[in-house]
């Protein structure tokens, strides 16, 4: 009997909220999951003074099931991090750095960007192919940002 009693108790412990209407707190995100996350500036030089300051090159290739045809940057490593670019299929990518599922990297502006009397050469040359004495966060002269892994595919090295 005492066995009954107290596999109702725990029966009744897992199931502490009994109305059906009221969201359970197991299916709600915390305030900080729902809060925008901050800017998280992507790094370079992980592997060393010897090596290239972002050792893989990629390509942007494929898109969520929804048909979108751009894929979203972020300013951080997560789905609710603001949006700072969007990159056609087949941009390249220098891959710097992964946290999780998702990949830091550097990429040149689209050629329209570039500003009156600048080299379109020079804004292809992101630095990323040379090493750096050690790891820092990359500040230009292309931009950066963070996508979902899945959407990018290894190209090879930059070593």
């Amino acid at each position: 009997m005492a066995f009954l009693c107290g596999f109702a108790l725990l029966l009744a412990a897992c199931d502490y909220q009994n109305d059906p209407g009221e969201p359970r707190t197991y299916d709600m995100q915390s305030a900080e999951e729902a809060a925008v996350v901050d800017e998280r500036p992507v790094q370079i030089g992980f592997d060393g003074r010897r090596f290239a300051a972002c050792a893989s090159y990629g390509e942007v290739t494929s898109f969520n099931p929804r048909g979108e045809d751009t894929l979203t940057v972020r300013a951080a490593p997560a789905g609710s991090a603001a949006e700072v670019d969007q990159l056609a299929a087949g941009t390249g990518v220098a891959m710097c750095q992964k946290v999780g599922g998702w990949i830091g990297i550097v990429y040149p502006p689209p050629p329209a960007a570039a500003e009156e009397g600048e080299e379109i050469e020079e804004l292809l040359d992101c630095g990323t192919g040379s090493p750096v004495p050690s790891a820092t966060v990359y500040e230009g002269p292309c931009r950066s940002g963070w996508v979902r892994e899945e959407y990018i595919r290894l190209m090879g090295s930059q070593s």
